[in-house]
């Protein structure tokens, strides 16, 4: 992805990761990421982590939850919608809008 190099990682390099990373998103995915908080909803522990690109805007965002399976839960839809909420396209020019949040 472009805007995006400096997170691309080896096998062996996500190895070291998933191996040494004091970063708990890391150690879990084996890839790099920044900007990662906690956030609690509904007694699940989200690890949320948003990734900047090369203009400075947070367009990308990785969300894992602690303890569950990859099935769809209520506030799934709400972290979604806060974060894609924030994005819109200009109709005449098609440039992306990003709104301060």
């Amino acid at each position: 992805m472009q805007g995006y190099e400096e997170y691309q990682v080896t096998a062996e390099k996500s190895q070291a990761l998933i191996n040494d990373s004091l970063n708990i998103v890391e150690h879990i995915a084996g890839m790099r990421v920044e900007n990662t908080s906690i956030l609690h909803y509904e007694n699940n522990r989200l690890y949320y982590n948003s990734f900047t690109n090369e203009d400075g805007i947070e367009d990308l965002v990785l969300v894992i939850v602690e303890n569950r399976g990859h099935m769809p839960s209520g506030f799934d839809a709400e972290i979604v919608w806060e974060f894609l909420s924030q994005f819109s396209r200009n109709p005449e020019t098609g440039e992306l809008m990003v709104s301060e949040s």
